[in-house]
């Protein structure tokens, strides 16, 4: 919700009163944006390949190790994509 709100009503002007806005801000999201985006990119893959590759109902077989490997990096990149969202949100709206 707050990434859709912030692509329909702009973020920009909300976050210029912010002191970090000239220096910190645009920085601190182009870190943010790359996690976010890969965080989206692998959640569809592991759920199309979970999918297609798990039995009806799901049991363990051969692709559950690399179910697990992609697995376990969705959740290291949304751990990453929180952090760096809190980071740049409280730069640009927090700290204003």
């Amino acid at each position: 919700l707050f990434e859709g709100d912030m692509r329909i009503r702009g973020w920009t002007e909300r976050a210029k009163p912010s002191p970090y806005y000239e220096t910190w801000v645009q920085h601190s999201l182009s870190i943010h944006l790359p996690f976010a985006v890969s965080t989206a990119l692998l959640w569809i893959v592991v759920t199309v390949r979970a999918v297609r590759r798990f039995p009806c109902p799901p049991e363990p077989n051969e692709h559950s190790r690399s179910h697990l490997f992609w697995a376990k990096l969705s959740a290291i990149d949304m751990l990453l994509t929180a952090v760096t969202g809190w980071v740049f949100y409280g730069l640009a709206f927090v700290a204003g």
